[in-house]
């Protein structure tokens, strides 16, 4: 027996033996009761925000929290009797148990399912695309989705034009795709633009699409949708090469036991909002209309973006922008930075002698100004509002990466009586159709010296 905890020295009254006696030194064992202030100390992270000195200091408590126990538990325990110990021992060992058990089932699951339910941040790129990718055959924002899973026209290869954007769903769009920048550019300039695109993804996915799906076509251009809100910091993270284990088991955004109830109750949530607003929903699954006039008329928000549904929650939405003000218009985010460029590095070598090129999306809260109003009060730090894209134009310009910044465009719009430009959706980040069409209006002539002339 270990001499580390001397907790069975308390109940050696023969009729504690007699009756409980086991079951309490059962209960104090030196394994069991480390089992139970680590799993504990891990079950706090579901509780806060992950910092990584934040969960150090978690587990040092813990550590001390046993060093105490060894130094002062016989008297405790002397105190509380035989019963209210073995009573604690069972709520102990049935907490630890039920969450430690489920969380690695769940992971258990998790990598042999690819479904977004189940997907971390943790999830290999490639695990990550299976996941997020959209299903052949379906409907999406009232357009079809392809054979190859994009919301896009069928793919064909090159027939002497041809543009391939790689992207998150900003490449999918959240309008119908008659009303996407790709579809507008393509009007314009003449040429083929196919949108390869999967919600949620990031850099490491967009260098899998552009091996796997844009250079089969064998483009004269590829061109990578950047959305500076969440592409340089968030949508790396768990799938780069500075996370670290720690924050994959202690982050509460990798953990399946809290992730997997917030995914499902956000999926109720929209399915009810879905059924209150479908007849003008931006992701009605019904049988999509088939002109521009018959989407005006079914979706009045295209037209008239004063008709949008929110996108979320405006305390959600503030909340989010605000993350990405920290993160984007902060410090801090060098190695983010380096990781990017080692991505599109590898994608402009695996692209020759074919041409790469960069659309920059800003975030909303870099182009309305009421936006970022609310999101200054709320960071609690100095922001630098254009900060990313002077490190993109820089970094982009000394490799020779031809780049459209989308920035000075947005802003260059009117602004209306309440301040704002509407070219978002409201409270979601993402272009609505105005912002769409003012994106491919720019991204046409962008292209035109990049492809073969028509």
């Amino acid at each position: 027996r270990s001499t580390l905890f001397p907790y069975t020295t308390l109940f050696r009254s023969r009729r504690l033996r007699a009756r409980r006696g086991i079951a309490v030194e059962h209960a104090a064992r030196p394994g069991r009761l480390a089992f139970y202030v680590l799993s504990l100390a891990w079950l706090t992270s579901l509780f806060h925000e992950y910092e990584q000195g934040g969960a150090y200091y978690t587990f040092i408590i813990g550590f001390g929290v046993l060093a105490a126990l060894d130094a002062f538990g016989p008297a405790l325990a002397r105190r509380l009797g035989a019963r209210a110990v073995e009573a604690i021992d069972l709520l102990c060992m049935n907490a630890c148990v039920l969450f430690v058990g489920l969380e690695l089932s769940l992971r258990v699951v998790a990598a042999f399912t690819h479904s977004p339910l189940f997907a971390q941040t943790s999830t290999d790129a490639r695990g990550w695309l299976a996941a997020n990718k959209l299903r052949p055959g379906t409907t999406f924002d009232n357009s079809p989705v392809n054979a190859r899973g994009f919301l896009d026209d069928e793919f064909v290869k090159n027939q002497g034009c041809l543009v391939a954007a790689v992207g998150d769903s900003f490449t999918v769009g959240v309008v119908p795709h008659e009303f996407h920048f790709t579809t507008v550019a393509e009007r314009l300039l003449h040429c083929p633009i196919d949108a390869i695109g999967v919600p949620a993804v990031g850099p490491e996915e967009y260098l899998l699409l552009e091996r796997d799906e844009a250079l089969p076509l064998a483009p004269d251009v590829v061109l990578v949708d950047l959305f500076v809100g969440n592409d340089i910091v968030d949508n790396l993270r768990g799938r780069d090469h500075f996370r670290g284990a720690m924050r994959r088991w202690l982050d509460r955004h990798d953990m399946l036991v809290y992730e997997l109830p917030r995914r499902l109750a956000i999926l109720a949530r929209e399915r009810r909002h879905l059924h209150d607003t479908a007849s003008g929903s931006m992701t009605a699954q019904h049988e999509p209309p088939q002109s521009r006039d018959q989407l005006l008329r079914a979706l009045p928000w295209l037209g008239d973006p004063s008709r949008e549904q929110s996108g979320m929650s405006h305390a959600a939405y503030l909340a989010m922008e605000t993350r990405h003000a920290r993160e984007i218009c902060g410090g801090g985010d060098e190695p983010y930075y380096r990781r990017f460029w080692e991505i599109l590095d590898e994608m402009r070598a695996a692209a020759a002698p074919h041409k790469l090129a960069v659309l920059v999306i800003p975030d909303e809260l870099q182009v309305e100004d009421p936006v970022w109003a609310e999101v200054s009060a709320a960071a609690g730090v100095p922001l630098d509002r254009d900060r990313a894209q002077r490190i993109l134009a820089a970094g982009l310009a000394d490799r020779g990466i031809p780049a459209l910044d989308l920035l000075p465009i947005l802003r260059a719009q009117p602004v209306g009586s309440d301040g704002m430009r509407h070219l978002f959706h409201r409270d979601d980040s993402h272009l609505n159709a105005r912002g769409n069409a003012v994106a491919g209006e720019a991204l046409a002539p962008f292209l035109r010296p990049l492809v073969p002339a028509r």
